[in-house]
């Protein structure tokens, strides 16, 4: 019976606990609205970064 009561008292803090943590990571997302010329240079940026690059061996050189 004491087990019982432990967790239904310890789910609702957990609960809450959860609640908080997501309200507070969805507090730091900061969002921008890219429309037209901003848009291609967000993709040309994200896209033509270098870690996108395929490495280029002296086999495929040939």
């Amino acid at each position: 019976m004491r087990s019982f009561h432990s967790s239904a008292l310890l789910l609702p803090v957990l609960l809450l606990w959860a609640v908080c943590t997501v309200s507070d990571v969805q507090a730091d997302v900061r969002t921008v609205k890219l429309c037209g010329r901003e848009f291609i240079r967000a993709v040309v940026y994200t896209c033509g970064g270098s870690r996108w690059r395929r490495f280029i061996s002296p086999q495929d050189m040939e």
